[in-house]
């Protein structure tokens, strides 16, 4: 059963910019994170992108560190937050869900944003994993530097 299905993501410019800066950080290596927002109707602002560590440390996987986890979503509560959704890194592909991805998805409910390469330039892209498919979902405001695609 969907929980969630968002048609509108909205995501802080400075958020876009610390998730951005810790894909970059990866080297090679999948990065994820937190997402920390509200959610009203089928709109999800993004007030917060927490880095978690990957335990993993490998380049086409990731798994939250349990500490690091549970860390960040200590800090969304401090700050009065819903957990929203993930972030993860592609580091040599585009951001379009995996296959281990699809695997993992938890369903509807949250968004995931995916940051990885498209031409060569880091680009991003949110995903609600509803019913175990992907469903884009429109990223609102103005674009990120060359980052953004805007989906419909």
């Amino acid at each position: 059963m969907t929980k969630f299905n968002p048609n509108l993501v909205i995501l802080e410019r400075l958020q876009a910019k610390l998730a951005f800066e810790h894909a970059i950080s990866g080297i090679g290596i999948e990065v994820c994170g937190i997402l920390g927002g509200q959610t009203r109707g089928n709109v999800t602002h993004i007030h917060a992108a927490i880095p978690v560590v990957n335990r993993l440390n490998l380049p086409d996987r990731f798994e939250s560190d349990p500490a690091s986890h549970f860390s960040a979503l200590r800090i969304i509560r401090a700050n009065q937050l819903e957990w929203v959704g993930t972030y993860h890194s592609h580091p040599f592909s585009p951001p379009i869900p995996s296959k281990l991805d699809l695997q993992m998805a938890q369903g509807g409910g949250m968004v995931d944003l995916i940051l990885g390469f498209i031409d060569g330039e880091l680009s991003g892209r949110f995903w609600d994993f509803c019913n175990k498919r992907p469903i884009p979902v429109t990223l609102a405001g103005d674009r990120f530097g060359p980052f953004w695609e805007i989906i419909s």
